[in-house]
């Protein structure tokens, strides 16, 4: 186990270990996913696998054998794990607060995914996940040299929160300028629809010559006012409904 002190600029617990060193915790409350994530994991030969299916369980056990990696479900009751991060990442739990955290989570929304890299998490796993997911995931943990830094009475992942930021701002950017922009040419673009709209609705003199050539005037027949208006027939030659008959039916 390496040294867990409490000292800026630590790496994670994994760091530089081979997938057969590691002790491996996973926390979800689903049997039917903990059977799944063993199957998936398993095959890489940790050296040891422990499943729990509630944080405090979890926490209890990991204070007692503190494990090398965490998986960890982030929708869970009582204690969530947004709450879990909170507690390992704190600097005055010399043992968890160094341990990589991988969360997995069938919510991944960009909101939980923010939430749980800004309060330390190592990375994040969507559901439905796969061997090949868990194996690039711990192989990305092992091979990650960002070191922690305090934050307040906490630990977080260094550069995290920034590039976090930085992304969002790129992703404001364009809706920024696109209502920048629509503020000002809104209104011109308007009445350079309208204008174009009434332009080609309206014909010109020789569109109304040439209609007048291609179509003389036709003497119009009376109709009889009170003329019953008949369905057509409901049966064709073979005594079968009609088409028209079913579509008049309709």
């Amino acid at each position: 186990m390496p040294n867990m002190t409490r000292t800026e600029g630590q790496r994670n617990a994994a760091f530089g270990m081979n997938p057969e060193e590691l002790d491996i915790v996973v926390i979800d409350p689903s049997r039917t996913m903990q059977t799944l994530i063993r199957s998936m994991i398993l095959p890489m030969r940790p050296k040891r696998l422990r499943f729990h299916e509630n944080v405090t369980d979890a926490l209890q056990a990991m204070m007692l054998e503190p494990p090398t990696l965490v998986f960890s479900e982030w929708n869970m009751r009582p204690m969530s794990g947004s709450r879990l991060l909170k507690i390992m990442r704190n600097r005055k739990i010399d043992t968890l607060c160094f341990i990589p955290v991988i969360v997995v989570t069938g919510d991944a929304t960009r909101r939980n995914v923010e939430t749980a890299l800004r309060s330390g998490a190592q990375a994040v796993l969507a559901k439905p996940v796969s061997s090949t997911d868990f194996r690039k995931r711990i192989d990305f943990v092992l091979s990650d040299e960002r070191p922690f830094v305090p934050v307040g009475d906490s630990f977080v992942v260094s550069g995290v929160a920034a590039l976090l930021d930085k992304r969002r701002e790129r992703d404001r950017l364009p809706a920024l300028l696109n209502s920048v922009g629509l503020e000002h040419e809104a209104p011109m673009r308007a009445k350079q629809i309208e204008a174009a709209s009434a332009a080609d609705m309206k014909p010109s003199l020789q569109d109304l010559r040439r209609r007048d050539v291609m179509r003389p005037e036709m003497p119009i027949k009376p109709v009889p006012s009170k003329m019953p208006i008949q369905p057509p027939p409901s049966q064709n030659a073979t005594g079968k409904p009609s088409r028209w008959s079913q579509i008049w039916h309709q």
